[in-house]
């Protein structure tokens, strides 16, 4: 069964410490880092691209999708960040109010991802990198608009954000498009998390994704989700693992949780600190 481990992380534009979010991404040992609220060049981290750093702390692959301007200089948005090659990225705008606390400009970045690991297949991921507003009806909203988009692109199909919705409310969603979803662990806020707001789903035929874990890192007020998604690789009449997966992973990620979940072992997956 191809494999890909994924995170996905709020970073909150580095803050308290823009200048340690070079060690955090370092401590996420992922092939594919979906992050958010990521700014360029902005007044409140001094000018620096936090972009570029994560990518220097990565490495691999970067694409970036502008969410807005920011008064004083500089954008605010959301970042892909590959270990491996990235093509044919694009920018899905997302609808939203025009007034009150919901109008911040919402967008989607979509790209397909070759990770390193795969090259030996040549096994393409649609990947799609999201943060959807507070609004749960406007939110709802925005994730349809983006499982349209996504309904374009080639399987296996995999969503990463901070979706700003708990799974009681995305399941429904999700489900019926096709979509199998991380369930489990809390991710914010990041010291005391009571709510999971972060997310990792996958769609497609016999894929599964099974939690790994939290990771609270120096920066941000969320916690990384990491998972590890699996999809049968149909192109040869075989499957075949990645190293080091057991297939204790894919039937537990199959038959657990409501229809369309996987929830994390909470006895078996750690919640490290930094």
């Amino acid at each position: 069964m191809a494999g890909l481990r994924v995170a996905t992380w709020n970073c909150q534009h580095g803050r308290p410490l823009p200048d340690r979010l070079g060690d955090a991404v370092a401590a996420l040992d992922v092939d594919v880092l979906a992050m958010q609220e990521v700014d360029r060049g902005s007044r409140r981290t001094e000018g620096r691209d936090l972009a570029a750093l994560a990518q220097e702390s990565f490495g691999g692959a970067l694409e970036w999708a502008g969410a807005l301007t920011l008064d004083g200089g500089g954008e605010y948005g959301n970042a892909l960040l590959v270990r491996g090659e990235l093509r044919n990225a694009e920018v899905v705008r997302l609808p939203g109010p025009r007034r009150g606390r919901a109008r911040e400009p919402r967008v989607a970045l979509v790209a397909d991802v070759l990770p390193d690991d795969e090259r030996a297949t040549g096994r393409w991921w649609t990947v799609a990198v999201t943060h959807l507003t507070t609004d749960r009806r406007a939110a709802t909203a925005q994730l349809v608009a983006l499982l349209d988009a996504l309904r374009a692109r080639p399987a296996p199909r995999v969503l990463l954000g901070d979706l700003n919705m708990e799974p009681v409310h995305l399941l429904p969603i999700l489900t019926a498009e096709g979509y199998r979803l991380a369930v489990g662990p809390l991710t914010h806020p990041a010291h005391r998390p009571r709510r999971q707001i972060d997310h990792v789903a996958v769609a497609g035929r016999d894929c599964t994704v099974t939690v790994v874990g939290t990771l609270e890192l120096p920066v941000g007020d969320h916690r990384a989700l990491i998972a590890d998604l699996h999809c049968p690789d149909l192109r040869h009449g075989k499957v075949a693992r990645r190293l080091g997966a057991t297939p204790a992973d894919g039937a537990a990620a199959a038959g657990s949780g409501p229809s369309g979940a996987t929830r994390a072992d909470h006895g078996a997956s750690a919640t490290p600190s930094l």
